[in-house]
């Protein structure tokens, strides 16, 4: 994915070589690079080539946070975490990649303003994060976690 300079808060990433790289706007930790310096260079993302996809949330969002998937299906996640969308038990911001939870079946993943979902090999959906509009499909609001 190429970097589109009408979206300044967006942080692309592409890969080279095995290594996810991003760059960009870092207020949060988004790149995952262990700082919240804004990066106009392209930098590697957790130290090692085993991711297979890593989402972030779309133009002009709020609540800047990462969600990447390895090829051995653990789900690890970065940045901004003001209503828990890192799924970690915390509201804490991590501005180096940190493994969500225990699992390995997870196949798919989406990141929101706010929220996360994620989708494991047995085909149940799992959302986490904001919920101030239903956004993770639950009734309680507006912070929720869904499994």
């Amino acid at each position: 994915m190429g970097c589109d300079s009408s979206r300044p808060h967006f942080h692309p990433r592409v890969e080279v070589r095995r290594y996810t790289l991003g760059m960009g706007d870092n207020l949060h930790g988004q790149l995952g690079d262990g700082t919240t310096i804004r990066s106009l260079m392209p930098k590697q993302i957790g130290g090692d080539w085993r991711w297979v996809s890593i989402e972030a949330p779309s133009y002009r969002i709020q609540f800047e946070h990462s969600i990447g998937l390895k090829s051995d299906g653990t789900l690890w996640a970065w940045g901004d975490n003001d209503y828990g969308q890192l799924g970690d038990g915390s509201t804490t911001e991590r501005y180096l990649p940190k493994k969500t939870g225990t699992d390995n079946k997870w196949v798919s993943i989406a990141a929101g303003d706010g929220h996360t979902l994620a989708l494991k090999s047995d085909g149940s959906l799992w959302a986490w994060g904001m919920n101030d509009d239903g956004q993770i499909g639950t009734a309680q609001r507006p912070f929720a976690i869904c499994r």
